[in-house]
């Protein structure tokens, strides 16, 4: 991924009632702050426990399903979403909704065309959490078709029977009507994994093994062993899920960002003539159960600069943070790492001159959910030596570099008038 800049500013990252831990220098990156890793950080609960069926339920890919007993209706022997949502309309519209849906959108899509013919194996190391189904791979071997693939599947993301069917077989959670038997398609199998962080973690945490300074790409189950809602026995389920909805909202949904963070801000108006104009903003991970944000993709920008009285920004006024794990492309060094875990802030700090255009102060905070994305296809599209020569892998990025700039959003704003 590519290091991104910020402009001059002066930022801490602090655990609440206690110092903070470093500045970040006041220089146009944020380079030499690094977040602890966790083996510097003790958990709260023990480690998590991956029972022999859910090793063997995520091992690889899904194997083919295979062939379905003959006695059950084409709606029971089918494994498409729809076929799922004919019975289970309230799940099927969830996932319609949610990322799992477009886990294999036209940024993955796109890596997955550009290799998946020389290096088939490599492909499914990334679809097996994207789109694990063997219906779904077109390719086992190199140049060789998988007899089982049916196109158009693997566009669906990560479907109901990537989790939920293993030849032709339904598990799930322990049934709320215990009394409950039977029903289509052979009824299912309870497990009580599909309760546990584990379950998640299975996608979520990557292998160790890698990692940068002391911190896997992913680690997100394991950065919740270490927070207060693990001791309380709240689970990524509790927030992720609730109510077994299968929405899976996070860090591209505004409201479910604006239940995990707290914003604060002051502002100093100056005392007299020639003096500086001083203010802060904080945000403190209130509410999410890991780090905020948890993988290397967000970004999340504290803004603060000087306006006009027709709200246009003042050169030379801008200050920013960014609350982020930055990495490069090869993904091989962190350049900076500023998440938080909850109870942990960052300040942003504010001190410039005010220009005599000035009328107000404007401070906001953006959420970029696929900026590193962004930037990696920007790259790959501009620089004559890495843009992609297969049409239909030109046209994914080109689509990728589209949706992933139209994901920010506004988190929160103020505007102090002077």
């Amino acid at each position: 991924m590519l290091a991104l800049l910020i402009s001059l500013c002066a930022c801490s990252k602090k655990e609440s009632g206690h110092p903070a831990d470093a500045a970040l220098p006041a220089t146009k990156d944020s380079s030499g702050f690094h977040a602890r890793p966790l083996t510097e950080i003790p958990p709260v609960v023990p480690p998590l426990q991956r029972s022999e069926w859910l090793q063997n339920h995520f091992a690889w890919y899904v194997a083919p399903q295979g062939k379905p007993p003959e006695s059950w209706s084409a709606l029971e022997k089918n494994i498409h979403p729809e076929a799922c949502g004919a019975c289970h309309q309230q799940q099927f519209q969830d996932w319609k909704q949610s990322l799992h849906h477009k886990a294999m959108g036209p940024s993955v899509l796109g890596q997955l065309l550009d290799m998946e013919l020389d290096a088939p194996v490599l492909s499914i190391t990334c679809q097996r959490c994207h789109a694990p189904l063997a219906e779904q791979i077109p390719y086992l071997e190199k140049g060789i078709k998988n007899p089982v693939f049916e196109p158009g599947f693997r566009e669906q993301g990560l479907v109901c029977a990537a989790c939920h069917v293993r030849g032709h077989q339904r598990f799930g959670p322990p049934s709320r009507n215990p009394s409950a038997e039977g029903g289509p398609h052979g009824g299912f199998t309870m497990k009580t994994e599909y309760e546990s962080p584990a379950f998640c973690a299975s996608c979520h945490d990557f292998t160790p093994g890698g990692g940068m300074h002391g911190k896997l790409v992913q680690e997100t189950a394991e950065e919740w062993r270490r927070t207060p809602f693990a001791a309380e026995g709240k689970t990524c389920q509790s927030c992720h899920m609730p109510d077994r909805r299968h929405l899976w909202k996070g860090i591209h949904d505004s409201a479910m960002v604006s239940s995990a963070v707290s914003i604060q801000a002051q502002f100093n108006p100056p005392a007299r003539p020639g003096d500086s104009l001083r203010a802060s903003v904080t945000l403190t991970n209130v509410g999410a159960g890991h780090r905020f944000p948890t993988y290397t993709e967000p970004q999340v920008k504290i803004i603060l600069e000087q306006v006009d009285a027709e709200g246009k920004a003042l050169e030379g006024t801008r200050v920013e943070g960014i609350i982020a794990r930055r990495v490069t492309e090869e993904m091989d060094r962190e350049l900076f790492d500023t998440r938080l875990l909850p109870g942990e802030t960052f300040s942003l700090e504010y001190s410039r001159p005010k220009p005599a255009a000035a009328a107000a102060l404007s401070a906001r905070v953006e959420v970029w959910p696929d900026e590193a994305y962004r930037l990696y296809f920007k790259k790959m599209l501009e620089t004559d030596s890495l843009r992609p020569e297969m049409p239909a892998v030109l046209g994914r990025m080109e689509e990728a570099l589209k949706q992933d700039t139209q994901s920010r959003y506004l988190l929160w704003r103020r505007t102090f008038r002077m």
